[in-house]
């Protein structure tokens, strides 16, 4: 099992006493699929019921991210989560229960699974989970091995398609401001592209998109990635997004 050491006084908190009522009567999964009673539910799970029962809480949000659509509740989940893993001493949780359901792979919960990947390692709202992530990375092979599957899985999911777009964007972002390392970054992705070529996050990523206007960020992640050799001659230096 991959380790993530959190910098400073953050202990990790992985046994948490089962004292006092049972989670599953604290908080259910609701059988009322509208939008504003999960969106409560993914409110509740950032609270109290995280700091004493962050596993339950997890599954939970997954089963709000396996939502068909992605509408305000998911988005809400998605936020949840990340709150959840910026908590004191719980990102080892959180990353342990999101790189285990990768690994399991059901295809009841993947878009669940993968968007709760995507939205672990989203830098938007703080990039504080993604350095700490990617330093994990740079000092543990196994934990960069298990983001590359991570990526490659999610980007197997044409469902999450959107998803992967905004995080793409947003590492774009992050090594561009500095916050994480811009060799690093981009050594990941070029781990990924090969075998995704033909998925709409990478296409638009190399080659551009004529719906979307790239900032700066993107294109210099675009120009610093390594094409394969037969591929790299129809790379456009300037696509049509970025004139």
């Amino acid at each position: 099992m991959m380790n993530i050491i959190l910098p400073g006084p953050k202990p990790l908190i992985s046994d948490v006493r089962q004292s006092g009522s049972s989670p599953s009567k604290r908080i259910k999964p609701t059988q009322d699929p509208s939008e504003s009673v999960l969106r409560v539910v993914a409110l509740v799970c950032t609270g109290e019921f995280a700091d004493r029962y962050p596993r339950q809480a997890l599954i939970r949000l997954r089963h709000i991210l396996n939502r068909p659509a992605q509408d305000r509740a998911v988005s809400g989940a998605a936020t949840a989560l990340q709150r959840i893993a910026a908590k004191e001493g719980q990102l080892p949780t959180v990353w342990r229960m999101v790189s285990r359901w990768i690994d399991t792979d059901k295809k009841e919960d993947r878009d669940g699974v993968h968007r709760a990947f995507l939205a672990l390692l989203d830098p938007e709202s703080d990039p504080y989970v993604l350095q700490v992530m990617l330093e994990a990375a740079h000092q543990d092979s196994g934990v960069e091995e298990a983001i590359v599957k991570g990526w490659k899985a999610s980007l197997d999911n044409t469902h999450v398609d959107p998803e992967c777009r905004r995080l793409i964007r947003g590492w774009a972002q992050a090594r561009s401001q500095g916050f994480v390392r811009r060799e690093q970054t981009a050594d990941i992705l070029n781990r990924i592209i090969e075998q995704h070529l033909v998925s709409s996050p990478i296409s638009a990523l190399l080659f551009g998109d004529s719906t979307v206007r790239d900032d700066k960020a993107v294109i210099e992640l675009r120009r610093d990635l390594l094409l394969p050799a037969q591929l790299a001659r129809f790379q456009l230096d300037a696509p049509a997004s970025e004139s």
